[in-house]
């Protein structure tokens, strides 16, 4: 009879798809620490250990959300701008004397209703991925634009929001806001128009989902 040998645990997580990639990647990144290390002894010091953990621990978290939506075969390409936008109204409310606590909490929400929307218009109306997200990316990098501009004239010119009359460059900046505005709208716009239109998948847009996933 045929013998059939129970596979350990390890060997099942080798023999994953993808295991062989990551665990390359892991030896890779060991290497790369121990040869810097040999060049400079300061890299495998306690402060250092804890400036590399706390400057990757936002990627961490970023890459644990974005493979859960690479897992079910989609793209988020507003990441980027959602991590910019709550990092801006983050800082601006807590510069603003807001409890930290509070500032993280609503700034969590936030990112939380553009996940909300990107999940509606893909799951709701059916739109692609790539062009769902599209458009609120645009909007999110958006209000991050928005918002930075807003206090860097409230900061450094605050006699000019006072009296715009007569400062011109606050017609200057709020002319690009709006600017910005109108063409996060159009990008969203054309990405719901474009969405609805496609009564069967559009061959771009399965190519650059495959080639970003």
């Amino acid at each position: 009879g045929i013998i059939m040998k129970k596979k350990s645990g390890f060997s099942k997580i080798m023999g994953a798809k993808g295991a062989g990639t990551v665990v390359t990647a892991f030896i890779g990144l060991i290497i790369i620490y121990i040869a810097f290390g040999i060049l400079n002894p300061k890299v495998f010091t306690l402060l250092n250990i804890q400036n590399l953990l706390r400057s990757m621990s936002k990627y961490l978290l970023i890459g644990i959300g974005q493979s859960f939506v690479m897992i079910t075969g989609n793209v988020d390409l507003s990441i980027g701008s959602v991590v910019g936008m709550s990092a801006m109204i983050s800082a601006t409310m807590m510069t603003k004397g807001m409890n930290p606590v509070v500032a993280i909490i609503v700034t969590i929400v936030l990112a939380l209703v553009v996940g909300v929307v990107n999940g509606y218009l893909v799951g709701k109306f059916k739109l692609p991925p790539f062009i769902a997200t599209l458009g609120t990316m645009f909007i999110a990098r958006g209000i991050a634009y928005i918002v930075i501009i807003t206090e860097t004239l409230t900061t450094l010119h605050p006699e000019s929001v006072k009296k715009p009359e007569t400062d011109s460059r606050i017609f200057s900046t709020m002319e690009r806001q709006q600017e910005f505005l109108i063409h996060s709208g159009s990008h969203l716009l054309f990405s719901l128009s474009s969405g609805f239109s496609l009564q069967e998948p559009d061959p771009d847009v399965i190519f650059m989902q495959s080639v970003l996933t």
